[in-house]
């Protein structure tokens, strides 16, 4: 009841048609955001992703820095992994032995220093983008999901939009198909 637009129906067809499309080989890129619980997250929904068999690649692009200080690096994923190994909770401990093994076996990749990584942590909007940041997204993701609040405000110039404003009108530059989910942490918002 506090979700203000839901559209997992239609990102799970996607998904789907992607599969069918490609031998169930769909690939989803994340836009990472922050460390800590929204990167636990982000690894959960990975998770998820994978055991689905419909996408067998998960690419995490996080960040070469922290532009601000809760900004996910490599290091926090290393880091957020071994807190849930060693969780006294089972399922929590088999969740990342899963994904170290998907890391291992690259089903789930991590980048952070390629053109895309390094737009990320700029101040610029997404329509700035440059072809070699696009270049990733364009070749090898079925689905983007850009993740929290700065992901959302680079999306839309951290303008101000009338809120009935189509987000994916807004965001038609983008080089291929989008999720965001945020929380809303600021008075930016469209599609609602």
């Amino acid at each position: 009841d506090k979700i203000l637009v839901d559209e997992v129906d239609d990102v799970w067809n996607l998904i789907c048609a992607a599969a069918e499309r490609k031998g169930g080989k769909a690939c989803v890129h994340f836009l990472n955001d922050n460390s800590a619980l929204e990167l636990a997250s982000d690894l959960l929904l990975a998770h998820y992703l994978l055991s689905t068999n419909r996408v067998s690649k998960v690419v995490f692009n996080l960040k070469p820095y922290p532009f601000f200080v809760s900004d996910a690096t490599p290091p926090d994923v290393s880091t957020t992994l071994s807190a849930m190994a060693a969780s006294p909770d089972a399922h929590t401990s088999r969740l990342a032995s899963d994904l170290k093994h998907h890391l291992e076996t690259g089903a789930l990749t991590l980048t952070h220093d390629g053109p895309l990584n390094l737009f990320l942590a700029s101040p610029e909007p997404m329509w700035c983008m440059p072809a070699a940041a696009r270049a990733p997204l364009r070749e090898e993701a079925d689905l983007a999901v850009a993740k929290g609040d700065l992901m959302y405000r680079k999306l839309l110039g951290d303008r101000t939009f009338e809120a009935t404003e189509a987000f994916d009108d807004i965001v038609s530059y983008f080089p291929t198909p989008l999720l965001s989910l945020r929380t809303c942490k600021s008075p930016v918002a469209v599609g609602i």
